[in-house]
């Protein structure tokens, strides 16, 4: 009951309060992730949880590609205002596979046009694996930090793109890609995420007709 609590419990938090996110709260939440699925226990993403100096990095940086992207002083002056109160922030990369995004070895082994069509859009089998694994990791971080009442959002803008980012953080654009930046904190008070938002409904009707999530085939 308290595992299916916090999956129904996490929300996105936008605002976050000062107070202090225990370190081992963060390391419970990397070894949740580190438990993710992952085929032939590849163990494809890695965590950089960042430090202060580097958080003020991504923080200037984020300014910057704000500006680069047409962004007026107002709002980026906002934005820098909430960015800055982050008291914690995970970026999560998952490994490239070369060898697919060139284009080899895509539907060598496709056994019909429906395979290698998936093959080619996934940009290659053991890539789709990767991130789908990185995609579990991440999830699982979130749904551990929100098991001790610690909110979060995954962002995935403009600034985890650049190769200016992957510099700070630690990483080498040719062999990974950032799938996240978690932030995480506690939820300023009067801005606590909030429930019941709308979502689409679980299961069809009789007739199976609708946008249901649960599709009984």
């Amino acid at each position: 009951a308290g595992v299916r609590a916090a999956f129904l419990g996490r929300r996105t938090v936008g605002a976050f309060s000062p107070r202090p996110v225990p370190g081992e709260a963060i390391v419970r939440a990397a070894e949740a992730a580190r438990h993710a699925p992952n085929h032939k226990l590849s163990e494809p993403f890695t965590l950089r949880w960042c430090s202060p100096p580097t958080r003020a990095r991504i923080c200037a940086l984020q300014a910057n590609v704000l500006a680069e992207h047409g962004e007026g002083p107002k709002r980026i002056a906002g934005k820098m205002k909430r960015w800055s109160a982050i008291p914690e922030m995970i970026a999560v990369t998952v490994r490239r596979d070369r060898e697919a995004e060139a284009g080899r070895g895509v539907d060598a082994d496709a056994i019909d046009a429906g395979e290698a069509a998936f093959a080619a859009a996934c940009g290659g089998l053991r890539a789709h694996e990767d991130k789908m694994s990185a995609a579990a990791a991440i999830q699982s971080l979130l749904v551990s930090l929100a098991s001790e009442g610690i909110g979060s959002k995954w962002s995935t803008g403009a600034i985890t793109r650049t190769s200016r980012f992957a510099e700070i953080v630690g990483y080498d654009v040719d062999e990974e890609v950032c799938l996240a930046l978690v932030h995480a904190g506690y939820a300023e008070e009067g801005r606590e995420a909030k429930g019941g938002l709308r979502r689409r409904p679980l299961e069809a009707d009789v007739e199976g007709e609708g946008d249901a999530v649960l599709r009984r085939v």
